[in-house]
This record gives structure tokens, C-alpha cells and sequence, in this order.
């Protein structure tokens, strides 16, 4: 059979079954717009997600209690045997010259109020390194002090949208708020940050010194401790340091999670 034949017999099949061709062109052209329309959004997520951590810098890492297992092909979960992961171990971590600053969190939610206004928000626990590894900002006052990490104080940081939703256009600075009931001293409030808020919103949330949020929420372990690389080509080394310090301090328990930037953006 020629060509021409080919092309002749097919047309007379479209033109005899026309609803059905019409059908099929559409279902053709709505798959590849689907695919288009997917491929696009998820490369515009994945620039979202890559420049909310290159506003946060390319040297973090994230040290989580509890090691990351993956076994016969399963998805990777927290071994049965987890450690705390405590504020002394935190401090530990600075001995090493390939890290910069560490951040140690606990976090939590509870109400919020001032006067007759009430919000519930996150609460995270923390030092003064988490100005520097979240790379924030603050709208005035000042941000938690240097000083003992374990050593609690009744002070809170809060973030501009808190602040607007309980005391409007008044002033913070100097007032007394209440976190579960406690009454905190506001030092600070927060400015927006892009992408300082990688995971939780920090523009509503407040921030207290991470003994205080121990106490607060009966958690003597730590939720994350938070890590700033002496630069990028230092992360490998401080990832090993993380892992050999906690290491000795644990008994000789690998018992810990060192999540990388680099590892979070794949």
C-alpha cells in the first residue's frame, strides 16, 4: 500500500468517526496541558523551596535526636532507642572550629495573651546563635541575650504579627505578656525575614531562652539543634564533628540525625 494510500484511508476514519476524533484530540490535548501545568509547578516549588534556604545561607544543618534508619526498602524512620538530645550537647558542639554558631530549640504551642486578647502560637525555646543561623531581623528592641543557655529567664521575643494581633499599633517593648499563663517581659520584636521561617512561621510565634521552654513544657530533650557552618566548605567536616562529639558524650551511641541543606533541597 502507498503512502497516499495510508493518509487516504486514515482520513476517511477521522472524518467517519468525527465525535470520537474530537474526543481523542481533547483528551490528548487536556494530558499535556496536565503535564505541562505539573512540570511547571513543581519547578516553581523547587526554586521557592532552593531560595528559602539560600536566604538562610548554605551552611546549615539540622542535628535531630533519634538516628534516621532505612531498612529493606522502607521509608527512613527514628530508631525505637532515642536519646535525649540535651542543651549540654549543644554547647559541646561549638568546641569544634568547623562550626560557627549553634541554635538549640524546643518547641511548643500554647496561648498567647495580653489583656482580653488571646492567640495560640508556636513557642520555641532557644539562645542567642538563633539570630544568626535563621538569619532574622528584628523590628526593634533586641533579640535573647549571650549568656548561660541554662539558665531560664521570664523574657520573650516576638514576631511582628503577634505583636499587631495583641497590641495593635501600641508599643510592646516593656510590656508584660502571658505564654500558658506565665507572665513574660517582651524584649524584642521580629521583623519579617524571607525565608527565616523555613518550617514555622516565626512572624507569629514568640521566642524565649530555651531553659525557660523546658520548663514551660516539661521537655528535657531537645526538639532540634540548629547548626551554622563555618562556611560551605566546612559543612562535611562539621557534619563529622556533630557526629563524633555526640558520639563520646553518648556512650559511644551514634544515636542522632545530621541532616545537611544540601541533603533537605534534593
Amino acid at each position: 500500500m502507498r503512502l497516499a494510500d495510508v493518509f487516504r484511508f486514515c482520513m476517511s476514519a477521522l472524518v467517519g468517526a468525527r465525535a470520537r476524533t474530537w474526543l481523542m484530540l481533547l483528551a490528548m490535548a487536556i494530558g499535556v496541558s496536565s503535564v505541562l501545568l505539573l512540570t511547571a509547578v513543581g519547578e516553581g516549588t523547587r526554586r521557592y523551596v532552593n531560595n528559602q534556604f539560600m536566604n538562610l545561607g548554605s551552611h546549615l544543618l539540622i542535628v535531630m535526636p533519634g538516628k534516621l534508619e532505612t531498612t529493606g526498602g522502607q521509608p527512613p524512620i527514628l530508631s525505637a532507642t532515642e536519646v535525649d538530645l540535651t542543651i549540654d550537647d549543644a554547647v559541646a558542639l561549638t568546641q569544634s572550629q568547623s562550626i560557627r554558631r549553634v541554635a538549640p530549640m524546643v518547641l511548643g504551642n500554647a496561648p498567647v495573651s495580653y489583656g482580653q486578647r488571646e492567640r495560640s502560637v508556636n513557642v520555641i525555646g532557644s539562645t542567642a546563635g538563633l539570630y544568626g543561623v535563621r538569619k532574622l531581623k528584628m523590628l526593634s528592641g533586641r533579640f535573647l541575650p549571650v549568656g548561660d543557655p541554662t539558665r531560664g529567664a521570664a523574657i520573650a521575643v516576638i514576631g511582628d504579627t503577634l505583636k499587631t494581633e495583641l497590641f495593635g499599633n501600641a508599643g510592646a517593648l516593656g510590656e508584660r505578656i502571658r505564654i500558658d499563663g506565665q507572665k513574660f517581659q517582651v524584649i524584642g520584636v521580629l521583623k519579617e525575614a524571607s525565608g527565616a521561617g523555613v518550617g514555622m512561621d516565626l512572624r507569629d510565634s514568640a521566642v524565649i531562652p530555651v531553659a525557660t521552654a523546658q520548663n514551660l513544657f516539661d521537655s528535657p530533650s531537645l526538639f532540634r539543634v540548629m547548626v551554622e557552618a563555618d562556611g560551605h566548605n566546612a559543612i562535611s567536616r562539621a557534619e563529622k564533628a556533630i557526629i563524633d562529639i555526640l558520639r563520646t558524650r553518648h556512650n559511644g551511641e551514634e544515636d542522632v540525625t545530621v541532616i545537611t541543606q544540601d541533603a533537605m533541597l534534593e
